[in-house]
């Protein structure tokens, strides 16, 4: 089963606009040539960062598999087994990993201390919830911020 995640699209856009002040501000002399390395290395930068934060904000979301969780955040993919996941809940946590959110899932698995995903998609949350209860039965899931 496949569930959308909520991508904060003003986040989204904030992170690819800030590009455009800093190369506005920059004073390039186009008659010098590390300038003009020095432009299109911004140019390279900022079409990288566009593309992945355009990539990462159209394919992003949770399929529930038969064995594993498989969580894809644009050219990001984990897999999860569900007997590894010991514990799941809301974390307000921004630094520790991307996600088009700033509120993000924690996943505390056997297999590493923890990790942050993106929040289900509004219209998806009671789903996830039942999907992830049914598939980890074992697992402390306390998802009660997560209407907030």
């Amino acid at each position: 089963m496949r569930i959308r995640t909520a991508t904060n699209y003003g986040l989204v856009f904030i992170i690819v606009i800030i590009y455009i002040p800093i190369f506005l501000l920059t004073d390039f002399d186009f008659s010098i040539q590390e300038d003009v390395m020095g432009f299109w290395i911004m140019i390279v930068v900022g079409s990288i960062i566009t593309l992945y934060m355009l990539v990462a904000s159209i394919k992003n979301y949770y399929l529930f598999e038969e064995k594993e969780l498989f969580y894809v955040m644009g050219f990001k993919k984990v897999r999860i087994p569900y007997e590894a996941i010991s514990e799941v809940r809301v974390s307000y946590n921004p630094v520790s990993s991307p996600a088009m959110t700033m509120r993000r899932i924690e996943i505390i698995s056997s297999y590493w201390s923890k990790k942050l995903f993106s929040l289900p998609a509004r219209k998806d949350q009671a789903l996830f919830k039942k999907e992830l209860k049914k598939h980890c039965p074992r697992a402390t899931i306390d998802l009660s911020k997560i209407e907030k």
